[in-house]
C-alpha cells in the first residue's frame, strides 16, 4: 500500500478521531498533489459538519430562552432543525467513509 493513498484514506476516516487537525497536518506536510486534494476535500466536509453543529447549538440557546415567552411552535421548529442537522451530519460521515473505502480499493 502506498503511503499517499493511506494518508488520503486517513484524512477521510479522521472524522472519527481528529476531524480538523489531521487533514490540516496532511495538507501542509504532504508533497503529493493528489494527497493534498483529498486532505482539502475531507477538511471541507469536516468543516461543514462543524458549522452545522455550531448553528444548531446557537439556535438551541436562543430558542430555549425565547420558548418560554413565545410558545412551543418555535421550539418544535428548532427540534425539527436538529433532526435536519443530524441527518446532514450523518450523510457527511457516510460520505467520508465511502470516500475512504474507495481509496482503499484503488490500492
Amino acid at each position: 500500500m502506498q503511503s499517499k493513498s493511506l494518508l488520503s484514506c486517513l484524512c477521510y476516516f479522521s472524522v472519527f478521531f481528529a476531524p480538523l487537525i489531521f487533514p490540516v497536518i496532511v495538507y501542509f506536510v504532504a508533497d503529493d498533489a493528489e494527497t493534498k486534494m483529498h486532505a482539502r476535500k475531507s477538511l471541507l466536509s469536516h468543516l461543514l459538519a462543524l458549522i452545522t453543529v455550531a448553528i444548531a447549538s446557537i439556535s438551541f440557546i436562543f430558542v430555549l430562552g425565547a420558548a418560554v415567552s413565545i410558545g412551543t411552535e418555535l421550539f418544535l421548529l428548532t427540534v425539527a432543525g436538529f433532526f435536519l442537522f443530524g441527518l446532514v451530519n450523518l450523510m457527511i460521515i457516510v460520505w467520508n467513509i465511502v470516500q475512504g473505502v474507495k481509496l482503499l480499493k484503488t490500492v
